[in-house]
């Protein structure tokens, strides 16, 4: 059992780990267009925003639309800290939605993950359990989860930008306590730090 008020170990999910996984998804015969579709969607959305998977389960046709015209997604109130937020993104970051493949949503009222056979979007946990059985299967090990997208996100923005400050205000958190607890250290970055200190 896991001490009160610690975070379970997990991996954060970089671009490599990230590749392998879509490169796996993409491959796997054995589950179907649909499916592969909400997981690439899901994952690419989770990785490329740094979002929680509540801010995205509801996501619908014309929010892609609107990110595409856009290059923006305003999360108003429907974050978890109840604070409005508004997520930015990049040429690169388009090109890799508008490649979305959109049809099986507007069968289902529109939402890009929608429960199989209704016109309803997923609920968190539904969701978050569909993309963790997934991660399992295609990455072998319990340590990456939804969460490691985010964790991910957050170490990639401190380290290129060296303000935890950012990265606190890009994924909305309340204070940056919360956000430190996210930046993960690799191995190579800790043999660094005793050579530098120790020689």
């Amino acid at each position: 059992m896991r001490p009160i008020g610690s975070t379970k170990e997990r991996l954060p999910i970089y671009n490599m780990t990230f590749n392998t996984l879509i490169c796996q998804l993409k491959m796997d015969k054995h589950i179907s267009d649909e499916t592969k579709n909400k997981l690439i969607q899901a994952y690419t959305l989770l990785y490329y925003t740094g979002c929680r998977v509540s801010e995205i389960a509801k996501l619908d046709v014309s929010d892609i639309k609107n990110i595409i015209a856009l290059k923006t997604l305003a999360l108003n109130g429907q974050t978890k800290t109840k604070r409005p937020r508004t997520i930015h993104f990049t040429d690169r970051m388009i090109a890799i939605i508008k490649d979305f493949k959109l049809d099986n949503a507007t069968k289902h009222g529109d939402y890009l993950f929608y429960q199989n056979g209704t016109n309803y979007p997923m609920d968190k946990k539904g969701l978050t359990k569909l993309l963790n059985n997934y991660l399992m299967a295609y990455l072998k090990t319990d340590l990456y989860t939804t969460h490691s997208f985010r964790a991910g996100y957050i170490t990639r923005i401190v380290e290129s930008t060296g303000n935890i400050r950012t990265a606190c205000d890009m994924v909305g958190h309340r204070n940056v306590t919360t956000t430190l607890r996210y930046i993960a250290t690799s191995k190579e970055q800790k043999l660094d730090a005793l050579a530098k200190v120790f020689g």
